[in-house]
């Protein structure tokens, strides 16, 4: 019989990170990126200028948003890259970060 595993064990290699407006989670290749902001036109595309900067695909998007924020959550995928995934999405955090402090 093979060994049992605790039933509360996440996936191998899965990590997040969180600040007041961004929320970086990350499983191997793929991640979601979560962006709450105050509501300024043409965030989004900063967002996903980003992340093609870093070679990362956008799989998919979902947008909402209010009289005062703007809410996204990003579905990703590194594409290419000479460097670990991890480290990708951590420079992508680092600049999501940069843009939206240019927001407030």
């Amino acid at each position: 019989m093979p060994p049992q595993r605790p039933a509360a064990a996440g996936p191998v290699g899965f990590q997040t990170w969180s600040t007041p407006n961004v929320m970086l989670s990350v499983l191997n290749d793929e991640a979601v990126i979560n962006v709450c902001v105050p509501r300024q036109r043409g965030l989004l595309t900063m967002v996903v200028s980003v992340l093609s900067k870093h070679g990362i695909d956008v799989i998919s998007i979902q947008v909402g948003a209010d009289d005062a924020q703007s809410f996204f959550n990003i579905y990703t995928r590194v594409s290419t890259s000479t460097l670990p995934a991890t480290a990708s999405y951590l420079d992508v955090r680092a600049d999501v970060l940069a843009v939206a402090a240019r927001t407030f």
